[in-house]
């Protein structure tokens, strides 16, 4: 016998999830990502639409104690692709066609050195239903957007849309790679040190450069369906840096609902409510930051300065103090308590500080 092949496929030993899932090939079938699953009990074979989908799907086999396919052959898991063949060298397998009649035919993979007499497929399957979209032909499409694990796509030369199924909750949509979106946020993370927004920038007139990083951090944003927060963390510090405090806020937000354990989120969004004015909201964030990282410079500093703007004096000081000692070569936390100890000061009574000790020395009190 053998399993269907259809779009990009994953295919293994059912002798190896015999022996590393328990309760065998009917528990692997029900936790299978979708309803792709079909095995003619030599080997069993998950289908994928999207060739990324596959390889997160093999890594998850792999952290199970699978042997995964590599450059030196396949061992247990093997990946084939519809048309193409192995993505790596497999010597357990055969590859071929099989007429379905009715001009009909399907791809299908067995066991090296048995007879072909048979295919199996997933229930409800139909030849012809389904068909593998290489990303280079998806690239030319128009993105619709991602509904229910489905990334819609619309071909305008024939004014029908094209759906491809996904099993990567939070994945980039089908016609970018995970590289692809890499380079583009390693690109916005030079750009965003060139124009300062971790360090002073260099003089000179940077709102052009600015904008446009703006646009770019946004069209991202867009492409990635906003999955996940990098994207939007790189929109907000670009809006900070324009000083569009309302939407950098907004974006912050959005950041520290998806990663609620992201500090760096954090420490943005205290900034821009900050410069909101928005104080109370501001040492809420602040005080977020201190609790995922009560022994930084940086989250202990903001929390001073928000008490600081809110007149908590005493409350300031005493953060203020801890934020110099995590890291005494910060000027900026220095700079804090400075100011903190002069409106200490300025509140006390006038007497207290006209007060002399013994040698008519004025008493620091």
């Amino acid at each position: 016998m053998g399993v269907l092949i259809e779009c990009v496929n994953v295919v293994i030993r059912n002798a190896a999830v015999t022996a590393r899932v328990a309760g065998g090939i009917p528990e692997f079938e029900r936790q299978c990502l979708n309803g792709t699953f079909c095995t003619d009990g030599e080997i069993c074979r998950i289908g994928f639409m999207s060739m990324s989908d596959a390889k997160a799907y093999i890594e998850t086999l792999e952290r199970l104690g699978f042997l995964g396919p590599t450059p030196e052959g396949s061992r247990e898991v093997a990946l084939v692709s519809q048309s193409a063949g192995f993505d790596f060298p497999c010597d357990w397998l055969e590859v071929g066609r099989v007429e379905l009649g009715d001009g009909q035919s399907a791809e299908v993979a067995w066991v090296h050195g048995t007879e072909l007499s048979k295919l199996v497929a997933p229930p409800h399957w139909k030849p012809g239903n389904m068909r593998r979209i290489p990303t280079k032909e998806l690239r030319e499409l128009e993105f619709l957007g991602t509904n229910e694990c489905v990334d819609v796509f619309r071909d305008k030369a024939k004014g029908e849309n094209v759906y491809v199924g996904r099993t990567q909750k939070g994945a980039p949509p089908a016609h970018l790679s995970n590289a692809m979106v890499q380079e583009r946020f390693s690109s916005l993370a030079d750009e965003l040190t060139r124009l300062g927004a971790f360090e002073n920038a260099a003089a000179g007139d940077h709102r052009g450069d600015l904008a446009s990083l703006y646009q770019r951090a946004k069209q991202l944003v867009v492409d990635t369906q906003e999955a996940e927060p990098g994207p939007l963390q790189f929109q907000g510090i670009a809006a900070r840096l324009l000083e569009q405090w309302e939407e950098a806020a907004l974006l912050f937000r959005r950041v520290t609902e998806m990663r609620p354990k992201y500090l760096d989120g954090w420490l943005e969004l205290t900034w821009a409510l900050a410069s909101l004015r928005r104080f109370d909201e501001a040492e809420r964030a602040a005080r977020n930051a201190v609790e995922l990282a009560p022994d930084r410079a940086d989250a202990l500093g903001n929390l001073a300065a928000v008490l600081l703007e809110q007149g908590k004096l005493d409350d300031a000081r005493q953060v203020a103090q801890k934020a110099v000692m995590a890291d005494p070569a910060d000027q900026r936390n220095k700079a804090v308590l400075a100011a903190v100890n002069r409106m200490v000061s300025r509140r006390r009574p006038w007497w207290r500080r006209l007060l002399r000790t013994e040698g008519n020395d004025v008493q620091s009190v």
